[in-house]
């Protein structure tokens, strides 16, 4: 949350157990209580990480390694707020800013980070409904000069920067500035708007016919969400073509059957591998934007089952890493591009691959190499790189939606 309330309890001092685990069991209260009244909100924080300490002084929510998250600190939320339903909408206020894509969201013509924050919480806090907001909560009504509902980030920013003299004297101390917001690079902003997502498709599909009663503009947001991070390519097929070429096998004791041949236990059963080696172009020539949804993709790609070993690589291989469903902080090169070192290390792999697939903007010479598998190349859709022809190439769709954004 975006709020400190005058007279808030030291926030430096480090928690006690027992208020960490009350805590928690706060959070869960609310939780429970938005399930029971707004579904969606509800299903979708149960699949968000907490974090409950003194870091922050209220309550907020970031990116971190890869993945949403909520934080908390004790002495506000079960100190300063006494009210379970303030509580309640506290944490919907914060998973309001994530839906709204509020989180990471950078704009050099808009670089004022405390007026934005207040009017990123003008936006939240008309879509809060019937919760009662704490006391300090900033509204149209917390200022002196007249603001309309139902505006943009943008518009109300722009309109306080007009007005700046006279409307924010008086709240500096009543907000945080928002600190987790612009800590994540694209790829970690990338890779936890796919986990958000994922999660907000599946918290839609809980509510079931329920989801149709929030606000349209919540409606549209997850919708448009969903849409934004949906990968471009239907990596379940692209596996299952791979595995019918190269599919390797082992055998695995099971408890679940007996033997076929001796009717005792353990059985066995044939566990199939699908091992594929994801080349990322990482030249100087792929924005962040683009690599950002190159690691979408990957994340896609992992979840259809398959073990995925990321390449990342310029004009050679900078280095090589199993992925496990975190996009990394940071990624090696930057400089011009070749295709041949990627496909020279997949070739020379001690463990073979039973695919490989180049994400790339395919700007380069054409590759010489046979990596000893299958080899797929996606590119950005509408490109047609003289260097890929007469290889199997994939457009990538960029994924964007284009729905509305507050």
């Amino acid at each position: 949350m975006t709020l400190e309330q005058p007279g808030t309890p030291s926030d430096t001092l480090e928690p006690t157990s027992e208020a960490i685990h009350r805590t928690h069991d706060e959070i869960s209260r609310a939780v429970v209580d938005l399930i029971h009244e707004e579904p969606f909100f509800g299903h979708l924080l149960v699949q968000i990480s907490r974090e409950v300490g003194p870091r922050l002084k209220t309550a907020g929510v970031g990116y971190r390694n890869g993945h949403p998250l909520l934080s908390v600190n004790p002495s506000f939320f079960v100190g300063t707020l006494s009210d379970r339903a303030e509580r309640v909408a506290v944490i919907k206020h914060e998973v309001l800013h994530l839906l709204l894509d509020h989180v990471g969201r950078s704009d050099a013509a808009r670089p004022d980070h405390r007026i934005r924050n207040l009017a990123a919480d003008l936006v939240v806090n008309q879509l809060i409904g019937d919760w009662p907001l704490p006391r300090g909560a900033i509204t149209c009504d917390s200022f002196e000069i007249e603001l309309p509902p139902d505006q943009t980030m943008e518009w109300y920013y722009d309109r306080l920067r007009e007005e700046e003299d006279g409307v924010t004297e008086g709240l500096h101390g009543e907000h945080s500035d928002h600190g987790d917001w612009d800590e994540s690079d694209s790829v970690d902003t990338s890779a936890a708007r796919a986990e958000l997502a994922e999660a907000a498709k599946q918290a839609k599909a809980r509510a079931g016919d329920t989801f149709g009663d929030a606000p349209g503009l919540v409606q549209d947001l997850v919708n448009a969400l969903i849409a934004e991070t949906e990968p471009s390519v239907d990596w379940r097929r692209v596996i299952r073509l791979f595995a019918s070429t190269s599919q390797r096998t082992r055998i695995a004791n099971t408890l679940r059957r007996p033997s076929k041949r001796f009717g005792t236990y353990p059985g066995t059963r044939v566990r199939r591998h699908r091992r594929i080696a994801v080349v990322v172009d990482t030249s100087g020539s792929v924005d962040d934007d683009r690599l950002g949804r190159f690691f979408s993709e990957i994340r896609s790609i992992w979840r259809s089952g398959a073990e995925v070993t990321v390449v990342e690589s310029d004009l050679a291989v900078r280095r090589h890493w199993t992925y496990a469903g975190e996009a990394p902080v940071a990624i090696g090169g930057r400089g011009g591009t070749r295709f041949d070192p990627a496909l020279e290390w997949i070739a020379a792999a001690s463990r073979p691959f039973d695919g490989a697939i180049y994400l790339t903007d395919g700007l380069a010479r054409p590759p010489r190499v046979d990596p000893g598998c299958p080899l797929l190349w996606v590119v950005p859709a509408g490109a047609d790189p003289p260097a890929l022809a007469g290889q199997r190439v994939v457009p990538m769709e960029d994924g964007r939606s284009g729905g509305a954004v507050r």
